[in-house]
């Protein structure tokens, strides 16, 4: 049976890509109603017009700038191992919040902030060449 010429249909609109589809709906609204949520919040704290401006540009260097380089990181290595570092450097970034001590945030987060770093430093390896 020679079935190399016959069409096969895929069908698109199925529960996975369903769930996809909402689930970037729903990140893309949660992203772009902090827009204006955020200058009312600092606004609220007592912050001046220069420093809602500067937050707001972090805020967006951080949307634009950092997804492009993530987008670049994932089609060049291997997704699983992209999102182990990001992982494991957010993890150290956010885990010396809930230490009692200043000094011990510090040191904690440098120390995992070097381990994260360098127990994956070898898996970077171009492998279509």
């Amino acid at each position: 049976m020679d079935t190399q010429n016959t069409p096969i249909h895929v069908r698109l609109w199925d529960k996975h890509f369903w769930t996809l589809a909402i689930s970037n709906l729903l990140l893309v609204m949660s992203t772009y109603m902090l827009i204006p949520i955020i200058p009312m919040q600092l606004k609220n704290d007592g912050y001046t017009m220069s420093q809602m401006a500067i937050v707001l540009g972090v805020f967006f260097v951080g949307i634009y700038l950092f997804g492009n380089i993530s987008a670049y990181l994932v089609q060049r290595y291997r997704r699983k191992m992209v999102f182990l570092i990001s992982t494991l450097l957010l993890f150290g970034c956010y885990w010396p919040l809930i230490l009692p001590s200043d000094k011990a945030k510090i040191l904690i987060s440098i120390i995992l902030f070097l381990l994260a770093c360098d127990s994956y430093k070898g898996h970077f390896t171009d492998y279509r060449n």
